[in-house]
């Protein structure tokens, strides 16, 4: 038995997740290192990518398709006998099986046990309850942001005592990098003497705030202080800084997540210094600045995780030696959202499809002792008191192969009183071969009970096999009034050219419901033979049948029809004049207009109703002045049908 079979399929669902995120850090982290020309901003979009990969992978995993590779038993197997029952003789040439209606399960200790030979070690494992997973795992989520919560708080208490800046120079000095970096929103440079180095901070409220101590520092470093903040918000690296710190926490117990973040702020700042780079001569004296900064940070305030900081010591070693470095290539100002796409795309498709399987031929059989244990089990179960049990047990006997399950099939279908699993059952015979399953109810139609005969026609219907249409027109005859009508539906049913003439001799029935079920079952045959039987049925002295022809007409939209139905926009049913106005727009019958028109002036206002909506859909300009009128009709739906028609002629002239 393998890890798959005991633990739960949640649990391997969790773990197939992770497994595809750690592939994904991976697979960017080679990405990031072998792309050709590598810029910092290419590698931070690339990053930034992953991590909205990270946040849709468990939906993504669940909605496209897989790809399989041989790994683990995942999916379910083919489940076969190994034997033939009775020896060598088909089913078809033995006679009927018997099932006792008394079946105890036979599962037994020694029927289960494996033998000696076959003894090997099983995994055991412990699946914790999914509460106390959900326990543990929101723990772990409130304690990864309770340092962003104190950063919020403790940078809303830097806000309360900031103030602008005032000097000319530090305002004169900010309007020169808005202008070179073209920042079109509003931005707030504040002064804080609780903070040690340059933050920019906000996400609806764009904000840089400044140490007390930049009074005294030179022109350049103050420009450059700025030119970096300025980067940040630009990009709009404090959004993004949120969002993968949520999908970070979200993930906490995953290091190799934690680890992606890292790589994600690694690069973002050494993007911005690329931005600074470009803007300035001498990178020796950027570089000197942030070791000043850093030297002046060196205690680490928890502000600093509610905005971004200029300068951490931990990250100052491998800025300065890319600030120095004459063999980094520098990125641009855009987002490079193309070119790490792409690659992302090509990273994450395969990953994200992924989804493993056995490649072992031991893994895909069950051998026939399993098999005979699953057979046995459901053959208790087709003995259950719940009608969907046995259902589904039947169900599952048509995936097995072998004459045992074809017998208890069999079996199923002639003692059930259920008209459900009567039907499942043959479907699974019907689906090996076994069209003998359909006899029993053939022969039903023929039975002295009438309820037999009933209960045979509505199985038949649902089965809908062609080969019960001999019997099924063979019964039409049938005396009771019931029987006959659901023999008419099960031939309805069989939507066959064969049932033309059965269906149109009922179109003569003395019975209207009948005879309305005729005219419904015709227009269920996508076959012209049908109209010249349809066309006789609308002259039928009940409406019901004249509405179910003209209906049946309508299927097949046939403009030809046009002549047939007009005459029955006179009819003395209005629900007839309705319906034979919605069928002559079916078939674009662009001559009836005339005629639909007086149709807003019928007594029912069904029939108005249905004659303005018609027109709309015709687009006849003749119809505008009576469209106009009918703006005045009694009838609410009228006048709504009426103003939406008039809309339609005006759009389509």
């Amino acid at each position: 038995m393998t890890p798959y079979h005991i633990l739960s399929q949640h649990t391997l669902d969790v773990l197939l997740i992770h497994t595809k995120i750690i592939m994904l850090v991976a697979a960017t982290m080679a990405a990031a290192k072998l792309l050709p020309k590598s810029t910092a901003s290419l590698r931070y979009t690339l990053w930034f990518f992953l991590f909205i990969v990270i946040l849709l992978t468990p939906i993504i995993s669940k909605v496209t398709p897989q790809w399989r590779l041989a790994l683990l038993q995942m999916s379910e197997p083919a489940i076969e006998e190994s034997h033939m029952t009775n020896g060598d003789v088909p089913l078809a040439e033995r006679p009927s099986p018997t099932v006792p209606r008394e079946i105890k399960p036979t599962l037994t200790a020694a029927s289960i046990q494996p033998s000696k030979k076959s003894m090997h070690l099983e995994w055991r494992a412990f699946t914790p309850p999914s509460n106390f997973c959900i326990l543990v795992w929101l723990v772990g989520f409130l304690l990864a942001n309770l340092r962003h919560v104190c950063g919020q708080i403790r940078l809303r208490r830097v806000l309360a005592t900031a103030q602008p800046v005032a000097d000319e120079r530090t305002r004169s000095t900010w309007q020169e990098i808005v202008s070179r970096y073209r920042i079109s929103f509003v931005v707030q440079v504040l002064r804080s003497d609780q903070i040690s180095a340059p933050l920019a901070a906000g996400m609806a409220r764009r904000i840089i705030i400044l140490p007390h101590v930049y009074t005294k520092w030179s022109a350049a470093h103050l420009k450059y202080a700025l030119l970096h903040e300025a980067a940040h918000i630009k990009r709009r690296d404090v959004i993004a800084h949120f969002f993968v710190h949520f999908v970070t926490t979200l993930h906490w117990f995953n290091p190799f997540v934690w680890f992606a973040q890292k790589q994600f702020i690694r690069e973002r700042e050494h993007a911005c210094d690329d931005l600074v780079l470009a803007q300035i001569a001498r990178p020796s004296d950027y570089a000197n600045m942030l070791l000043d900064l850093a030297r002046s940070s060196l205690r680490s305030s928890s502000v600093a995780y509610a905005g971004l900081p200029m300068a951490r010591a931990s990250q100052l070693e491998r800025r300065l030696i890319a600030i120095l470095s004459h063999e980094q290539h520098r990125g641009g100002f855009k987002f490079n959202a193309l070119g790490a796409i792409l690659p992302g795309l090509l990273i994450t498709v395969p990953i994200l499809t992924f989804s493993p399987c056995t490649s072992s031929a031991e893994g895909q059989k069950i051998d026939s002792a399993h098999t005979a244990v699953v057979i046995e089990s459901l053959h208790y179960a087709l003995q259950d008191d719940d009608g969907d049990v046995r259902e589904e047990a039947i169900k599952t006997l048509g995936k097995i192969k072998g004459d045992r399950a074809t017998e208890l099939l069999f079996a199923a279908l002639r003692e059930s009183d259920d008209i459900d699993v009567q039907v499942t059952a043959t479907k699974m015979l019907l689906g090996r071969g076994e069209t003998s399953a359909l006899q029993q109810f053939i022969d039903g139609l023929s039975h002295q009970d009438a309820k037999i005969r009933i209960r045979s026609a509505k199985i038949l219907k649902e089965l809908k096999h062609p080969h019960a249409l001999p019997a099924l027109v063979s019964a039409l005859n049938d005396v009771d009034p019931e029987a006959q009508k659901q023999i008419v539906k099960a031939i309805c049913e069989l939507r066959t050219a064969d049932a033309i003439t059965p269906l149109a001799q009922q179109l003569q029935h003395e019975d209207y419901q009948v005879r309305a079920l005729a005219a419904w079952g015709l227009g269920e045959i996508e076959d012209a033979a049908t109209l010249p039987h349809l066309y006789a049925a609308l002259k039928d002295p009940h409406g019901k049948v004249r509405v179910n022809a003209i209906e049946s007409i309508g299927d097949h939209k046939q403009t030809d029809s046009a002549p047939f139905v007009m005459p029955l926009l006179q009819d003395p049913e209005w629900s007839v004049r309705r319906e034979a106005i919605k069928v002559l727009v079916e078939i674009k019958a662009g001559g009836a207009v005339l005629d639909i028109i007086a149709a807003l002036q019928d007594e029912e206002r069904r029939v108005r109703e249905a004659a303005a909506s018609a027109l709309g859909d015709l687009g006849d300009a003749r119809a505008i002045p009576a469209l106009s009128a009918a703006l005045h009709d009694v009838s609410v739906d009228v006048r709504k049908e009426a103003a939406d028609a008039l809309g339609e002629i005006y759009e389509e002239k």
